[in-house]
């Protein structure tokens, strides 16, 4: 009994804090012979104690083809409105995920209510 109790404590100790369905929305749409990928981040107090997020994204074409990528944000209630982001830098798109700066953001000024989010659309040539 002791050691099954110290295993769950252990298990539950050892979990990381990532993102949920609550904090993080993807869709993949296929667009004239590419893939448009959108991804939603609602910036919370739990994304920011991690100062970094890192989301699967397999692309592992990237060292041979291409990905546009514009990112974006909103502080309007129901993402109704969406505003080019100012300083998108620090985004790195790799063959298997894109690692986001959360922590800059929050330092540079973004509230982590709840009520902000940030987007990133992807473009790449293939279907999803």
């Amino acid at each position: 009994m002791r050691l099954i109790l110290t295993t769950i404590i252990l298990t539950m100790l050892a979990q990381p804090v990532w993102a949920d369905l609550e904090d993080v929305f993807s869709s993949n749409v296929d667009v004239a012979g590419g893939c448009l990928t959108t991804i939603d981040i609602k910036i919370t107090e739990r994304l920011a104690e991690q100062s970094d997020l890192i989301i699967d994204y397999d692309y592992g074409k990237i060292r041979k083809e291409g990905v546009l990528m514009n990112v974006y944000y909103s502080n309007v209630a129901a993402r109704a409105q969406w505003t080019d982001f100012p300083s998108p830098s620090n985004i790195y798109l790799m063959p298997s995920s894109i690692f986001i700066p959360i922590g800059r953001w929050v330092q540079n000024g973004m509230k982590t209510d709840g009520t902000w989010w940030a987007r990133i659309v992807l473009l790449r040539a293939g279907n999803c």
